[in-house]
């Protein structure tokens, strides 16, 4: 179990209430709060210790690798936990790590859902859960640290579908960056041909395309 914030301690809980077999807590070091800089514990490192559950706080998270190789069949679940999972870590579970946030994605995809929801006078909220491959936690890992985007976000870019009217010195970096920013399904409408004097801004075609329609 990976988790740091409030949220997590309540997760953390609904687990052992309900006899999931939690073999360890990774959650963040020890932090220092206040003036006199006293050292704060999470709670989900107390609700852990309550249980007789081991917990881990690693400064980097390649530091437990080993530990974790030595638990069978590990799966994962993590929530709120503040830090990004590497690929050579995420590799390590099977069948995997789902993440838990507390909002109906895409909506509220930022660092504080609850507040928002409460903020915005919400009737209505709930969880999301989900799942990405290794490769894509990695790959896309620094969109994940921007609250307007998240792991929500990338979910919903990775199930989008883009139409893009013309591939010309404007729309060819744009459906690069589109692919590469991990759009989901992208169309391309353009009736033009390749010439060699738009292929120093047109970066989609290349010398042999020359003469041939764009799509």
């Amino acid at each position: 179990f990976f988790g740091t914030e409030q949220f997590s301690a309540a997760s953390l809980e609904k687990l052992i209430d309900d006899n999931y077999d939690v073999r360890v807590v990774i959650t963040k070091p020890d932090s220092k709060k206040g003036r006199g800089q006293k050292i704060i514990e999470s709670s989900v490192k107390k609700i852990a210790q309550e249980h007789t559950i081991p917990v881990w706080q690693p400064n980097k998270i390649t530091e437990i690798a080993e530990d974790i190789k030595k638990i069978p069949h590990a799966a994962g679940v993590l929530v709120s936990y503040g830090k990004i999972i590497p690929k050579s870590v995420l590799e390590l579970f099977s069948p995997g790590i789902i993440n838990i946030h507390p909002s109906l994605l895409p909506k509220y995809r930022g660092p504080s859902p609850i507040e928002s929801a409460i903020f915005n006078g919400d009737s209505k909220t709930g969880i999301s859960i989900m799942q990405l491959t290794p490769e894509q936690l990695t790959r896309y890992s620094r969109h994940f640290i921007l609250p307007e985007i998240g792991e929500g976000g990338q979910k919903k870019l990775l199930s989008a579908k883009v139409l893009l009217i013309g591939a010309g010195g404007l729309g060819s970096p744009i459906g690069i960056y589109l692919a590469a920013a991990g759009g989901g399904t992208i169309g391309i409408v353009d009736f033009d041909k390749v010439d060699l004097s738009n292929l120093q801004r047109q970066i989609l075609h290349t010398n042999d395309e020359i003469g041939h329609l764009k799509v």
